[in-house]
């Protein structure tokens, strides 16, 4: 089924907020890396990893759904053809030549 522009538009829209969101969010934890060695340093630095990854997961999910929409909103090409795949011979032996 087909999906229209304005689905895919919404999406490249979610998915660049959550991408924008995310990249701000790692930077931020980045910049406030703690420094210095200490004895709890461990106690210091579990949770910065926590918000780390969760702001990590965000800019992926951001890039995936951004790209995605990107490759829906391409346009069709004029001389689309079916996909098809037939056997060949190729000097190695028998192999599947496919179009996509």
């Amino acid at each position: 089924m087909p999906v229209t522009r304005r689905v895919w538009l919404a999406e490249a829209i979610v998915g660049g907020a959550t991408l924008s969101l995310g990249a701000v969010w790692l930077a931020a934890e980045s910049a406030a890396y703690p420094r210095g060695l200490g004895d709890d340093y461990v106690a210091r630095v579990e949770p910065w990893f926590d918000r780390r990854a969760v702001a990590a997961s965000l800019l992926g999910a951001g890039l995936g759904l951004t790209l995605g929409a990107g490759v829906g909103l391409l346009p069709p090409s004029r001389a689309a053809r079916r996909s098809a795949w037939r056997p060949t011979l190729v000097p190695l032996g028998l192999g599947v030549v496919g179009r996509f």
